[in-house]
């Protein structure tokens, strides 16, 4: 895998006030953290000391003993490729401070302070001071030993081998990334307490807020309790996503690989400090360094959501498209809406959302006009599935037979019936929207597209055929989420709607399909997935070119992780170079459909999404 970062959040078994025995097992953590490649570590807030001295802070023996403790770590860590971020006490013009200090190769750069200390209520502003307005430097004397030392909260760390990514520390309270760097390293006295949920949620809100990586370590169950009890919880999130984490006692470090080329993708706002420090740091291996393993999971299905969000994603998914239909018909003065149905995912799905928008238009007399095409290629399971989907809803449906239509269009065209090319699929295709939008000018209707993200994405319509209609409905869902929300009304309709419910998981058992080479014994004879490959693979390479325009290459080597007990690499390979080559081929189809709503997923609509020139000439491939 490439382009990933190690980090890592720190568990040290600590004793309260014993650095000695501290700075042993904080060493032993280092240790072993280089040897598995950590790249940047991060240890709990004043884990040096730990967070429970209260008024032994003052103690002038703990102090010396703690800077001590850090230079003796300085010097034990020097031929470590690891930047070290490690919280201890520090006194400054006779005040002390909770600094952070930043050491790599045996050199302690900076003490980050923290800027604020009301509101933490583990420490006090009687124990310790604010550093907001500190801008300087310290000597940091050990024996014969002195350094200068940046003391400021302005700090600045820029990764030069991973192509000046940047790294600032944070403390809790103070989640606004006022430095605006891609990573963010916060040092945490989180406590437990029955809102400690809430605490987490916000750490998960400033990274998606801010697109950042947030790596957060609290102090462990070591602790003393006299007072606050603490759980070891650590966290990594990247742009919202819990990446990795550890919030059950315990005692092992959490490590993670955060995807830099997603961090980087991410515009970043320039900060406006007048002044910051920076500190370039260089490590021994690069950002393209192969990981052969990595600690992350990669989902396959990105568009996916947990079990207990997807009642609620799928609900809101039906409300926002009905909203959208119907603000849609209001303006077009529409009576009606017409809707091709075959019988598939995708038809079934804008039908339901359609039914929904006619039981908010109810007072406007709205009704549906729901029509089946039979031709040639039309199964009778399909035909069977849309009778009783229709049915289960109280839509009538409209079977018009195209297979005479087409046969006569055939003759004109002088075409043989027996020659099954794209013409053959083609020809009804564009025969059924001809009808769809004929039926709509005789109804005052509006015609409903019913094809999915995906398939826009690969061009996988007919031109001027079902890639023709005048609202694109469900054009911004993916096909794996199309099918996962059907899935959802499949088992909320079990009690209120048992017709409605069998006759969703009949249609997502059966094989995606057009339906359009001819039948053989009234079965399908086309598989879409045999064609162009699974829907999984495709809305995965959809997801992250769409999202963080990764190269094919970091794509495939994605894919490869994701999908190494599932796929052969052959086949992916043969996928994604598929998708790429469909997906610029096909723009000009893209550039010419009807409005697609917006619900939440960069998508490939013209005008609000995936914006590029019909014309492209770009290749890409994986030989």
């Amino acid at each position: 895998m490439f382009g990933f970062l190690r980090v890592a959040a720190a568990f040290p078994e600590i004793k309260v006030g014993d650095i000695e025995h501290n700075k042993k097992n904080i060493i032993d953590e280092i240790v072993d953290l280089n040897e598995k490649g950590v790249k940047i570590v991060v240890f709990p807030e004043l884990s040096l000391t730990s967070c429970s001295l209260y008024d032994v802070f003052f103690d002038e023996d703990i102090l010396d003993a703690a800077k001590k403790a850090l230079f003796d770590i300085s010097v034990e860590t020097k031929d470590f490729d690891i930047l070290i971020v490690l919280s201890l006490p520090y006194k400054y013009n006779g005040s002390i401070y909770d600094v952070s200090a930043v050491i790599k190769k045996g050199e302690v750069l900076s003490f980050v302070p923290r800027r604020k200390i009301s509101g933490t209520k583990v420490l006090s502003s009687k124990n310790f001071s604010d550093a907001k307005n500190i801008n300087t430097s310290v000597d940091f004397n050990i024996e014969d030993n002195i350094n200068s030392v940046i003391f400021s909260p302005n700090v600045v760390i820029n990764l030069k081998d991973f192509s000046d990514l940047t790294v600032s520390i944070n403390y809790d309270d103070e989640e606004d990334n006022f430095l605006s760097t891609n990573i963010v390293l916060n040092p945490s006295i989180m406590y437990e307490d029955i809102n400690v949920d809430n605490k987490i949620n916000k750490k998960k809100f400033f990274s998606d807020e801010e697109k950042i990586s947030l790596i957060t370590a609290a102090p462990n169950f070591m602790e003393s309790t006299s007072r606050f009890i603490f759980f070891s919880r650590a966290y990594v999130f990247e742009c919202g996503k819990l990446i990795s984490k550890n919030d059950n006692l315990g005692k092992n470090s959490i490590i993670s690989d955060i995807d830099i080329d997603v961090l980087l993708s991410k515009k970043r706002k320039v900060s406006d400090l007048d002044k910051i420090n920076y500190i370039d740091i260089f490590f021994d291996d690069t950002k393209y360094t192969h990981l052969p393993q990595i600690y992350r999971s990669i989902e396959k299905e990105p568009y996916s959501f947990s079990q207990n969000e997807m009642i609620n994603v799928s609900n809101r998914i039906i409300n926002i498209l009905s909203v959208a239909l119907m603000k849609r018909m209001r303006v077009i003065k529409a009576k009606n809406i017409v809707i091709g149905v075959s019988g598939g995912l995708d038809s079934t799905l804008a039908l339901l959302i359609c039914n929904k928008t006619r039981q908010m238009m109810k007072n406007l007399n709205v009704d549906i006009i729901a029509i089946n095409m039979p031709c040639f290629g039309t199964s009778n399971r399909s035909l069977e599935n849309v009778n009783s989907l229709c049915g289960a809803i109280n839509v009538n449906l409209r079977t018009i037979d195209i297979t005479e239509s087409i046969k006569l269009h055939f003759n004109n065209i002088n075409h043989d019936l027996n020659d099954t090319n794209v013409t053959f699929e083609n020809a009804q295709s564009r025969e059924r929207t001809k009808v769809l939008m004929d039926v709509a000018n005789d109804n005052q209707g509006i015609v409903i597209g019913t094809s999915d993200m995906s398939e826009c994405a690969l061009g996988f319509s007919t031109y001027s055929g079902d890639q023709f209609s005048m609202y694109n409905l469900i054009s911004s869902i993916p096909k794996t989420l199309v099918r996962k929300i059907l899935k959802v009304f499949s088992e909320y309709y079990v009690n209120e709607n048992i017709v409605l419910s069998n006759v969703l998981e009949n249609i997502l058992s059966m094989p995606i399909s057009p339906e359009l080479l001819p039948a053989v014994d009234g079965m399908q004879s086309q598989n879409t997935e045999l064609i162009l490959g699974n829907y999984k693979l495709h809305d995965f390479f959809m997801y992250y070119y769409l999202n963080y325009n990764f190269s094919i290459e970091k794509i495939y080597d994605l894919s490869l992780y994701a999908f190494k007990d599932e796929f052969e690499e052959g086949y992916i390979k043969q996928c994604i170079n598929t998708f790429f080559d469909r997906f610029f081929k096909m723009q000009f189809k893209r550039n010419a459909t009807a409005d697609s709503p917006f619900i939440g997923f960069k998508n490939v609509d013209s005008k609000i999404g995936f914006v590029a020139v019909s014309d492209l000439e770009i290749w890409k491939q994986i030989l």
